[in-house]
């Protein structure tokens, strides 16, 4: 591995009074996990909509648009997130990782929820690189002990969120395929305007700009392990380079060239 090593991002955050605005959907090639303190909101995960209980732990994987729903602005938000890539976790932890669900219910004595409280106290008391070495030997223990959990699967159904979820699934799934509305919508047996208005309404975005999003963060993990650029561009079904090439300037901010082999 030749990347030059970040720092694991770690953030606990306890927001008196939440506004639903101040909350963006995003997308990128990192897990993002997160433990649920306490507060009034649903989590939007590749278009299913999870509602938030106390002490749930949320795992949200690399390339999935998500989303969080304030649903109050009178019940403080507080909740701890990391940020990780799959280099970041100890080798023989990744096999588990790749396998794990999207839900947890986290005991209020368990192990993991220790941990967190553990690592909330200890940020201000740990030097810099104590409380690096913390972070990482905390994520690699949680991740340890959900492999030997069991998935909360529950989540909110409601109107045509069914239709639209698969939807999501197909898109993220298939990075390799040639994908519009037209093709949707006889696939999904919905109208090339219901596509459109719920891309819209759940994710702020029109398809396309979604699919190419999609495609781009494919595109980087390709280029990231060795892919080279150009194959990269041709396997996301891009047939002119210098539209790969200003759609992963837009979408990731730099060029191509620069993450070049870098996880190899």
């Amino acid at each position: 591995m030749n990347k030059e090593r970040e720092q694991l991002f770690y953030h606990h955050t306890y927001t008196i009074a939440p506004k639903k605005e101040d909350f963006y959907g995003h997308i990128h090639n990192e897990y993002e996990l997160l433990f649920f303190y306490g507060g009034k909101a649903d989590f939007d995960i590749g278009g299913k909509t999870y509602h938030l209980r106390k002490n749930d732990l949320i795992l949200v994987k690399p390339a999935i648009y998500h989303y969080l729903n304030i649903l109050s602005d009178s019940k403080p938000y507080d909740r701890v997130v990391f940020n990780f890539r799959e280099d970041d976790i100890d080798q023989t932890l990744r096999e588990s990782l790749l396998k794990l669900g999207t839900r947890y219910s986290i005991d209020a004595e368990s192990p993991i929820k220790y941990m967190m409280d553990a690592l909330i106290k200890n940020e201000n008391i740990l030097d810099e690189h104590e409380f690096e070495y913390t972070k990482q030997s905390t994520i690699n223990i949680i991740i340890s002990c959900l492999g030997h959990m069991t998935t909360d699967n529950d989540y909110i159904v409601k109107d045509s969120e069914d239709t639209f979820s698969l939807i999501v699934d197909y898109i993220d799934n298939n990075p390799e395929t040639s994908i519009n509305s037209k093709i949707l919508k006889e696939m999904f047996y919905v109208s090339e305007s219901w596509i459109s208005h719920a891309f819209k309404n759940r994710f702020g975005m029109s398809l396309m700009q979604y699919v190419n999003k999609k495609k781009i963060l494919y595109a980087q993990q390709l280029i990231e392990t060795g892919t080279s650029i150009k194959k990269a561009s041709e396997i996301c079904e891009y047939k002119d380079y210098t539209t790969f090439y200003r759609q992963y300037r837009k979408y990731l901010g730099k060029e191509p060239m620069k993450d070049k082999g870098r996880l190899q």
